[in-house]
């Protein structure tokens, strides 16, 4: 091997670590436009690299790759606090099945503001990056609540409803009292008077009362995450379970790719499904809808 391939090797593995320290760091949400641009030249030069280019050639795109990736962790360091509560809120909408699958709209509304935020703090205009998270944040929030409230709290309704006979009077009006009680909860949070982290702690220790005051199975789940995991059971009154989570779409196929389109093809199997919703997401990024359509 020669001095100068393996100084090429050098500069590579230097480039891996850097890329490494970057994603470890989540320079690509708080500085997407100069970590996307420090990609692109990582990808010319192993192109180069490939096609066996000239050597001065390949190390030129190196060493710009590292001028994008050292300017990204620089700039990412420099709006990370401007960022990190709206970040937060959004990885949790994403996580979040039921925001992504019945709220698209208002996520999509919620991705629009983020990514003016993120723009105007790459771009070091602050005030403007501070109204755009904000406006995101809230709405992230507001879409987590109305989760809760057409998720969880539905739930219990509905369970309430369907065990009232056969609970004995004390234990319906404690379960009663209960959920009346995260429903004033909810409504304080939706009022910003108590926090999201309160909340989820009042979720959790109401839900361990409910578990065995409704005869609910423990892996229902009432921890903070409790909004992902159930499903809508139907108007109050029906017996849990008669509705579940739809059937998952089969034989996903993708044809027709062009450079800048392609065609994707499945076939849903008859469920309770009303509509379909398309994702998707560039490199490392977050899942992004795309469009929903109605079952096919």
């Amino acid at each position: 091997m020669s001095v100068y391939s393996k100084s090429l090797d050098d500069s590579f593995r230097k480039l891996g670590l850097e890329l490494e320290r970057a994603r470890f760091n989540d320079v690509p949400t708080y500085a997407p436009k100069a970590f996307n641009e420090g990609l692109k030249s990582v990808g010319c030069a192993k192109q180069k690299f490939a096609d066996c280019e000239d050597p001065d050639e390949i190390s030129i795109k190196l060493e710009l790759a590292l001028e994008y990736l050292e300017k990204a962790n620089v700039v990412a360091k420099a709006v990370k606090e401007l960022l990190s509560e709206v970040v937060t809120a959004r990885r949790e909408a994403h996580e979040n099945e039921q925001v992504r699958y019945r709220l698209p709209e208002k996520l999509h509304e919620a991705e629009s503001a983020y990514r003016q935020a993120t723009q105007q703090a790459e771009e070091g205009e602050s005030t403007a990056a501070r109204r755009f998270a904000k406006k995101a944040l809230n709405l992230y929030r507001d879409a987590k609540l109305t989760a809760i409230e057409g998720g969880l709290i539905r739930v219990l309704e509905n369970q309430l409803h369907y065990v009232k006979n056969v609970l004995e009077p004390a234990e319906y009006d404690e379960a009663r009292a209960l959920l009346s009680s995260l429903e004033r909860d909810l409504d304080q949070a939706k009022e910003g008077n108590l926090e999201d982290s309160h909340l989820n702690a009042k979720i959790a220790v109401a839900g361990t009362k409910m578990v065995s005051l409704l005869h609910l199975d423990t892996g229902f789940g009432f921890g903070i995450d409790v909004p992902d995991q159930v499903f809508d059971p139907g108007p109050p009154g029906w017996a849990p379970g008669t509705f579940g989570p739809p059937t998952a779409p089969v034989t996903m196929r993708i044809i027709n790719r062009t450079e800048n389109s392609l065609e994707v093809k499945w076939r849903n199997i008859p469920s309770n499904a009303d509509s379909n919703i398309v994702e998707r997401r560039e490199a490392d990024g977050p899942w992004e809808v795309v469009v929903e359509i109605g079952v096919v």
